[in-house]
């Protein structure tokens, strides 16, 4: 169905940024960041409608059809990461207005929409060129928020993220330009058409490699992912925890996009690579979370033990693995937002997140206390909350595909990862600090924030079904794409796509 939806989500908040960034009054920044983020959930849950009743949108751009022009494409995956997105963007915007510690430069809210720009553009594009586009916007400005944000003294630890991405941009730049001289088309619909015909040519494999590298160095896989925890844990609560939510989840997204629309499902050396890359990245994230005594350092890593487990779901590729890492992506975009940004009020109401340094952050604050509780159990995957089914679904899957190795390896993972922030509990929030603390107060707006994903990721943990159903059938959507490439080579515009 043609459809300008696809279009809002994508320029809504490239028109907020200039906006905020043209204002000087800090009041009237806020209140337009405000109205904007919300207004993104609005677009974000009609698109969610209109696939749902629609299966596809399109948008074609200035009226051209593919592949001659550039098609915004949405299907039900898709529609997914963008509301997903837009949740994590209102939290992070609202949460960003008041640092009592440290005040927000001015640049932050209009980077913040640049990045959500890039971020929903990578979602809704159609082709893969606009998918670089799509980086260089949410990179860049992740640059630009990393060197404005991150302390004098921790910029060293931002290189590593600066010289990781540009070389994993000029890796894309290379692959975009292989596959146009191979399909002579960037359109993944008119790829998927021409890749079907010619199944066995090894040029296909050299390109699915060189992709799996590119979008492995931005979601974290091993050996590829010590830039993370080096930078993530220097930037503000807020930045952290948009960072840890949504970027990754790009790499991970933009897998699943190559890999299921794009090119052939036959890639089974590919797919080969992958579950092995998971094994030492599931394990090197949960022992070096053990290793660690900052909370934020802790989290940043099993960031990266759970990036692994989204890899067996890639590398199995079949249904029903992919349908447990979309409802695996939805339940930890959402917690690992919250345990961020609740790990920032810890800090903020006790000075430090150091293990060692605080302690009877229960007594002080019972609540923050409870929530981060709640949470960090979720993202161990403790049942029934939302960690523990998408990980379920995808250990019965390898269970029936006889992968018992990669089941015992997400086991011993989530054992590390559960011991790892049981320790944040017990050895920081309920154990006696010997150490004086300076409390200091905490936002009640933050506090309702933060209650908001909590009483969210509880609702998808206690409630699955639904969130279990989109997935199984974004998962169909992309195994058999029928449906994408029809709908999107169908559309006759002023010209006519290739047939």
């Amino acid at each position: 169905m043609t459809n300008n939806l696809p279009v809002l989500p994508v320029v809504f908040p490239l028109i907020t940024a200039v906006i905020v960034l043209l204002f000087k009054d800090t009041k009237m920044k806020n209140i337009l960041a405000s109205m904007s983020s919300v207004v993104q959930v609005a677009f974000a849950v009609v698109m969610m409608i209109a696939v749902q009743n629609h299966h596809i949108l399109i948008t074609p751009m200035s009226g051209w059809a593919a592949p001659f022009g550039i098609m915004l494409t949405v299907d039900l995956l898709s529609a997914t990461m963008v509301l997903l997105s837009s949740i994590v963007g209102v939290a992070i915007v609202h949460f960003s207005f008041t640092e009592e510690d440290s005040p927000a430069h001015p640049l932050r809210l209009p980077l913040i929409f640049f990045i959500l720009a890039g971020i929903t553009l990578s979602f809704v594009t159609g082709d893969l060129f606009n998918l670089f586009v799509a980086f260089e916007i949410m990179l860049i400005s992740s640059y630009a928020l990393v060197t404005l944000e991150m302390p004098t003294k921790s910029l060293r630890h931002g290189y590593s993220y600066l010289a990781i991405n540009i070389i994993g941009g000029a890796l894309f730049l290379i692959s975009t330009g292989l596959v146009y001289a191979l399909f002579g088309s960037l359109n993944f619909a008119d790829i998927a058409i021409s890749s079907s015909l010619i199944l066995t040519d090894p040029r296909i494999v050299v390109i699915a490699a060189l992709l799996m590298v590119v979008f492995g160095l931005k979601a974290g896989f091993f050996p590829m992912y010590y830039w993370l925890p080096n930078t993530y844990p220097k930037l503000p609560p807020a930045i952290t925890a948009l960072f840890a939510a949504l970027l990754t989840k790009v790499g991970i997204y933009a897998l699943l996009r190559v890999f299921g629309t794009m090119l052939p499902h036959h890639l089974w050396g590919i797919y080969s690579i992958i579950l092995v890359l998971a094994i030492p990245t599931m394990c090197l994230g949960a022992f070096g979370a053990l290793s660690r005594n900052s909370i934020s350092q802790i989290l940043s890593f099993n960031i990266i033990a759970h990036i692994g487990v989204m890899m067996v779901a890639i590398g199995l590729f079949t249904t029903e693995s992919l349908a447990s890492l979309l409802y695996y992506i939805t339940h930890h975009i959402i917690v690992i937002t919250s345990l961020f940004l609740a790990a920032g009020l810890i800090t903020q109401k006790v000075g430090s997140d150091d293990l060692s340094k605080i302690g009877n952050v229960w007594q002080k604050a019972p609540f923050l206390t409870t929530l981060f509780f709640i949470q960090s159990l979720s993202l161990a995957g403790i049942p029934p909350l939302s960690g523990f089914w998408g990980k379920w679904m995808l250990i019965v899957e390898s269970l029936d595909l006889g992968a018992n190795i990669l089941v015992a390896f997400m086991i011993l993972s989530s054992v590390l990862s559960l011991y790892s922030v049981i320790r944040i509990t017990t050895q920081g929030l309920w154990t006696a600090s010997t150490e004086e603390i300076v409390q200091k107060p905490i936002s009640k707006d933050k506090l309702a924030i933060l209650s908001a994903l909590v009483v969210l990721s509880l609702v998808i943990g206690l409630l699955p079904n639904q969130v279990i159903k989109n997935a199984r059938l974004a998962s169909q959507s992309l195994i058999s794409n029928v449906d994408y490439t029809t709908t999107v080579m169908s559309y006759q515009g002023i010209r006519e796509g290739k047939k």
